[in-house]
């Protein structure tokens, strides 16, 4: 009987949803629309494999000699991690820009909630725009412009958020991607 009426609130939750979701906002008023990969992955090489497991298995190495097994267990956990979040593709998402906010697939932002962004481009190595969110603790959101004119962009998000236009590729950034 409880099981019953848990799926009928599931179902009845899952239908509410699916009808939420196709309702149109101002943020489907999109300006600028592409796809772009949800994330940015890096090819990297059988060596770079190599290398990585080289120095996992010298710091795992190290932690068991020291007698310090947590430390052992966390590199090794590390090292699976790693390996199995870069072993998928990322998933080709929708960016659109409109004149309330971006959106990328189905989450939304609006402009109020966005503080700065910027906009790194380097052809054919780096063409990113790059959203520093307003929250602290949340992490920037890194889009590929996959073909977009920079200066169109630039130009239309300069009228709703604020651009940082010091911002370099950092140290950290260029070892990442190299």
């Amino acid at each position: 009987m409880l099981k019953k009426i848990k799926n009928k609130l599931r179902l009845r939750h899952a239908l509410k949803k699916e009808q939420f979701q196709k309702i149109p906002t101002y943020f489907d008023h999109i300006i600028f629309e592409w796809k772009a990969p949800e994330y940015l992955q890096y090819h990297k090489e059988t060596k770079w494999f190599v290398i990585f497991g080289i120095v996992i298995t010298l710091f795992g190495s190290y932690a068991i000699i020291a007698e310090d097994y947590l430390f052992a267990a966390a590199i090794l956990l590390f090292g699976i991690v790693y390996c199995l979040t870069h072993r998928d593709k990322p998933e080709e998402v929708t960016i659109g820009l409109s004149k309330i906010g971006l959106k990328i697939g189905s989450r939304i932002y609006s402009y109020d909630q966005i503080s700065a962004f910027w906009i790194l481009y380097n052809p054919p190595y780096i063409q990113t725009i790059t959203f520093r969110l307003a929250k602290k603790f949340l992490p920037d959101i890194e889009i590929h412009l996959q073909g977009q004119n920079p200066s169109d962009l630039r130009e239309f998000l300069s009228r709703h958020v604020s651009e940082w236009t010091e911002r370099q590729e950092t140290l950290t950034e260029s070892l990442i991607r190299l």
